[in-house]
């Protein structure tokens, strides 16, 4: 991935604090104060085994997240800034037992609106989610999802030498879920984007970053995670982000 003049992750940052300071609608008096970065994550999976994994899965994936930041950025007082505001928010719910993508994209879509994420007087589909996707801020327009057997790599995950654990921790993913993707009501010829990827475990700062940069997620009316399809490991761009 290609990076502008400034500390990519001081970028991250300036988005962070950007998104906490804007107003969802004109009409709030006082605007949204949350100055993390993350996603929401899905579980999709409640077996007797998924639940016992399930805490340790976090656990993991929280330390080889924060095991990569630790390792990627140099500045003491920045490593620290944004360790400090990394967040998964998980949603249980036993009624997303074995849900499908699509499934867990709505689930997602009727929590965003319920935050007032998406125009609540707009009646058409299209025309919302085009709207939504003009906002850069990826955790109101992407989620991850776990089903078991991600639960299960995840709960499963030893940590050694760190070096040599990045580099394994590059092939493991999870499902991101783009929230603006619609099925298009006729195909398009030679588009096999259906609004979904499998991101690296160690991944989620380069997606935020490249979804919140003004660059990423341009193609409203295909997705915001289009133009990284296919997504299969750590996200890469081939624009410049400054």
């Amino acid at each position: 991935m290609r990076r502008g003049s400034r500390e990519w992750y001081q970028v991250l940052l300036e988005e962070v604090e950007t998104f906490a300071e804007r107003c969802h609608h004109d009409e709030e008096i006082e605007p949204p104060n949350d100055p993390t970065w993350g996603f929401r994550v899905f579980v999709t999976s409640y077996s007797p085994t998924a639940r016992e994994k399930l805490p340790r899965a976090f656990t993991n994936w929280i330390r080889a997240q924060e095991l990569s930041l630790q390792h990627m950025i140099g500045q003491p007082e920045l490593r620290q800034e944004v360790l400090k505001r990394f967040k998964l928010d998980i949603v249980e719910d036993e009624s997303l037992e074995n849900a499908s993508d699509d499934r867990v994209r709505e689930e997602f879509r009727a929590w965003m609106k319920g935050l007032g994420f998406t125009p609540r007087e707009e009646e058409q589909d299209e025309v919302s989610v085009a709207l939504l996707s003009t906002v850069h801020n990826p955790s109101e327009n992407i989620c991850l999802a776990l089903d078991e057997a991600s639960i299960t790599m995840l709960a499963d995950i030893t940590f050694g030498e760190p070096k040599d654990d990045l580099q394994r921790f590059e092939g493991l993913t999870v499902r991101a879920i783009d929230g603006t993707w619609r099925r298009p009501a006729e195909a398009k010829v030679n588009e096999t984007y259906r609004g979904v990827g499998d991101v690296s475990i160690i991944g989620l700062a380069e997606l935020f970053k490249v979804m919140a940069s003004p660059e990423g997620g341009g193609h409203s009316f295909l997705g915001i995670m289009h133009d990284l399809h296919p997504l299969k490991g750590m996200p890469e761009w081939t624009g410049e982000l400054s």
